[in-house]
């Protein structure tokens, strides 16, 4: 995900979100690589990914309120 983090920083928003994909096919079970591909897909345009990415990160952490506020900034 650092990797991802440093290249989102940078503009880089399609090379972090292969960084995000990559990490999720690795860590499938990690909510926070699906948030992060949900908020790369976001900044891209892909507003329904980026939803359907936030529902399995909070499919995997429903308790975090965390990941439920960034959801809530693309759904507004």
């Amino acid at each position: 995900l650092e990797l991802g983090f440093a290249l989102q920083d940078g503009g880089k928003i399609p090379d972090a979100l292969a960084c995000y994909r990559r990490f999720t096919e690795l860590s499938p079970d990690d909510p926070w690589g699906h948030a992060n591909v949900g908020w790369a897909l976001h900044l891209t345009g892909d507003h329904a990914g980026g939803v359907r990415a936030y529902r399995r990160a909070v499919d995997l952490a429903p308790a975090s309120a965390k990941v439920r506020s960034e959801m809530g900034v693309i759904l507004a």
